[in-house]
Parts: C-alpha cells; structure tokens; sequence
C-alpha cells in the first residue's frame, strides 16, 4: 500500500514538473531568438555551474555524471565502487542543494536545461 502511495505521489509531482516546463518551454519558444533571453539562459547555467562546484568533491562527481553524462545511478556506483543507495542519496542531496541556492523552480530549471532531474 505505501508503495503505491509513493508511486502515484511521484508521478503527481513528475505531472507537475512536466506541466511547468511546458508552459517554460512555450514562454522561450514564443522569444527564441530574442538575444536578451539567450543571455538569461546563459546566466542560469552560470548559476546552476557555480551551485554544482560548491558541492563536496564526491557529491560533485556523481552529480555531474548523472546530469552531464546522463549515466543511472547503477552505472555510477558501479564505475565509482560505491552503492547504489550511495548514488541515490549523493544525487538527492546535490538537488536539495541547490534547490535551496536557486529556489523551488530549479527542477524545472533543470529540465530545461539537461532534459532530466
């Protein structure tokens, strides 16, 4: 029973995610050439670059191979000799970080952005 809670508790902030970025995503499509946007999507990667360094070296690494190299929390711990659950709580505790840097939008920030949270 909890389970099912958890998923369909997942799947409802996963529909909300996905309703934001589209509504994001029609917002930029509407000015995609305008300069001044480009501009400010450049500076949000800045500060998304920025969040990411200031995370613990470990935390970092498996980060960015998560977000840049698009690599599951499986292969990571596999490459990195770590846990899996390791992964998991390294990759969650980088997102609360930088939750807490940028604001309760910077999942949908990374959406757009990366394409994946």
């Amino acid at each position: 029973m909890n389970y099912i809670r958890t998923l369909h508790t997942r799947e409802r902030v996963l529909d909300e995610y996905r309703e934001e970025l589209i509504a994001f995503q029609e917002e930029f499509c509407k000015n995609d050439n305008n300069p001044l946007q480009l501009l400010e999507i450049e500076e949000l990667k800045s500060q998304v670059n920025t969040v990411i360094d200031s995370l613990s070296v470990k935390c970092r690494l498996v980060f960015e191979k998560y977000l840049y190299e698009g690599m599951s929390p499986q292969e990571i711990a596999d490459e990195q000799a770590i846990s899996v659950n390791t992964v998991r709580v390294h990759i969650k505790n980088a997102m609360d970080h930088i939750k807490l840097q940028l604001g309760p939008t910077a999942g949908i920030l990374f959406l757009f952005l990366y394409g994946r949270l």
